[in-house]
């Protein structure tokens, strides 16, 4: 990987209290392909090196591993990780800046939402603080839930610890709650009874989480959503509905206004609170007026220019069908906000300032004429395979509470449905909502020509990524994202995260690759997917030697 090393001799500032590594584009970093820094509100010259990135959390731990057996490794940190507790921290972080957020009406405890985790805002505040939230600011901050979705029998490598340790000190506790971390478990086995009484789960968490993940754990089974959504029973699993379980949340979760579904195998090489600040700011600053457009085009810096700019006039002038407002649908009924003007009367006004309902993480390509696997899994819809649709793979995105609620509507009250990467995007073009994708950067193992990336990507009518047979999300043209360092099937990114935990993959990385050209240094940038690159393996009798996570 061209980014794979350090230059040599190179002119670097560090940081010793963030133990990171600033470096100068101009001597030696590589560019993405895809997205740009400058377009996601991120900063491309902080890069780090695993001791930056991950000193303060646990990799002293796991590098102890190497030198000394399990009875040492209590010698080699100071810190007890069993007995941290990551739920009470973010619940007593949420309370010291409670006047920041929205009260909360509770729920009955007896509703079908019912949870295993004690509401934060149900306890009663410590140091004999006022049960009653005071009204503060008027505008209150909006407070974002981080669902990480795993499954009883994941492999709880010691890269995936460390990277949770890292989003939730990073983005629940440096930016006082306004984002929380919670682990959604798949209890697969539907024998075991998880709501019986708040005790019941416990035992199935100590079992498949590691103790300090125990109080950000909320259980879940296949039968509880056919339960809940038991008009179409058949679709209520995670491989075609994930969403549904997210909404669930969202219903029993009132303090939180907007969610992200997050991957067990993704990575950010970053910080996560810039991340998620970012992807929070370039939703809110987004104008209604193109972004169907925008959206539905991957990113290329080199031949789009600046984002909002050139990308604006460049898509406005290519593509003559432009969405405005809720496109038409037999038998829906658009409960978004309806446009304030004529199309051609909007100056990039209308939007600018509002969250939006969904950002994706790739483009929202159109599935009509492409051969991507699941375009024509839909259900319920009089219109048939003719119904407007949009698809983002891989289904990991934020969704805003009002989205949520109107799939939750679409599924239980119109019996509507479709697959897991087209449900968001899809509903947000029926009903009108604010619907984008993130231009974050992304990284090839090799130089494309502009051209050919082009052609390859955005191959479509009109500039498009989707809408006809030779998409890259066609079936038989995916091979073009393995060179890639974010898709479902990448080769890259696993490699690039082993390598910059001191791990030799592919012939680089490792002790004696770093005894000549020093530790890998990376760029902050999105990886996925990202399995077992550490050979540490956490199981409810301790930590386990491994061979590449297995």
């Amino acid at each position: 990987m061209r980014f794979g090393r350090i230059p040599e001799r190179p002119e670097v500032k560090r940081t010793p209290e963030l133990h990171c590594v600033s470096i100068l584009t101009t001597i030696g970093a590589v560019d993405p392909l895809i997205g740009s820094y400058e377009a996601a509100g991120l900063d491309g010259d902080v890069s780090f090196d695993r001791v930056g990135r991950f000193q303060a959390y646990g990799l002293d731990q796991f590098e102890s591993f190497d030198t000394f057996d399990a009875e040492e490794l209590k010698k080699s940190t100071d810190i007890d990780w069993d007995n941290v507790k990551w739920g009470d921290l973010q619940d007593d972080c949420v309370q010291a800046n409670r006047m920041r957020y929205k009260p909360v009406k509770e729920r009955p405890d007896n509703s079908i939402q019912y949870s295993n985790i004690r509401h934060s805002h149900d306890k009663a505040l410590k140091n004999g603080a006022s049960s009653s939230f005071e009204p503060g600011k008027v505008t209150k901050t909006k407070r974002t839930a981080i669902l990480i979705r795993v499954w009883t029998g994941a492999t709880w490598t010691a890269d995936v610890v460390m990277n949770i340790r890292a989003m939730i000190a990073e983005a629940s506790l440096a930016s006082g709650g306004k984002y929380q971390v919670f682990i959604l478990l798949h209890v697969k086995d539907e024998a075991i009874p998880l709501f019986v009484g708040e005790d019941q789960p416990q035992a199935t968490i100590k079992k498949h989480v590691p103790p300090e993940f125990h109080s950000i754990t909320e259980v879940w089974n296949h039968a509880q959503m056919r339960s809940l959504y038991s008009n179409m029973a058949e679709h209520a699993f995670v491989g075609r509905s994930p969403w549904m379980i997210i909404q669930w949340f969202a219903r029993n979760h009132p303090e939180f206004d907007l969610f992200y579904q997050w991957e067990f195998d993704v990575r950010y090489t970053g910080h996560y609170l810039d991340f998620f600040e970012g992807i929070s700011e370039f939703g809110r600053k987004q104008p209604r007026k193109g972004i169907w457009e925008r959206a539905g085009r991957l990113y290329i810096p080199t031949i789009h220019g600046g984002f909002d700019t050139d990308f604006r006039r460049l898509t406005r002038q290519e593509d003559p069908h432009r969405v405005w407002g809720p496109v038409s649908v037999e038998g829906v009924k658009p409960r978004g906000p309806k446009p304030p003007r004529r199309q051609d009367d909007d100056n990039y006004e209308w939007g600018v300032g509002e969250d939006a309902d969904w950002i994706g993480l790739l483009p929202s390509f159109n599935v009509t004429g492409t051969n991507w696997w699941f375009k024509d899994y839909l259900w319920g819809y009089a219109q048939g395979k003719s119904t407007p649709r949009r698809a983002t793979l891989i289904a990991q995105g934020r969704v805003s509470r009002r989205l949520l609620d109107i799939m939750n509507y679409e599924n239980a009250e119109n019996n509507h449905h479709v697959d897991a990467e087209m449900f968001p995007q899809t509903m947000c073009l029926h009903h009108g909502l604010k619907s984008t994708s993130y231009p974050h950067p992304i990284f090839a193992d090799r130089e494309w020509p502009a051209e050919a990336l082009q052609s390859t990507f955005n191959g479509g009518p009109f500039g498009q990524a989707g809408g006809y047979w030779n998409s890259s999300f066609s079936k038989w043209n995916e091979y073009a994202w393995s060179n890639m360092t974010w898709y479902y099937s990448s080769q890259q990114a696993m490699p690039i995260f082993q390598r910059l935990l001191g791990v030799t993959s592919l012939e680089s990385g490792g002790p004696e690759w770093e005894d000549i050209y020093g530790r890998t240094v990376v760029r902050p940038m999105l990886l996925h997917p990202v399995k077992g690159a550490k050979s540490w393996k956490w199981s409810d009798e301790g930590w386990l030697q491994t061979k590449g996570g297995k």
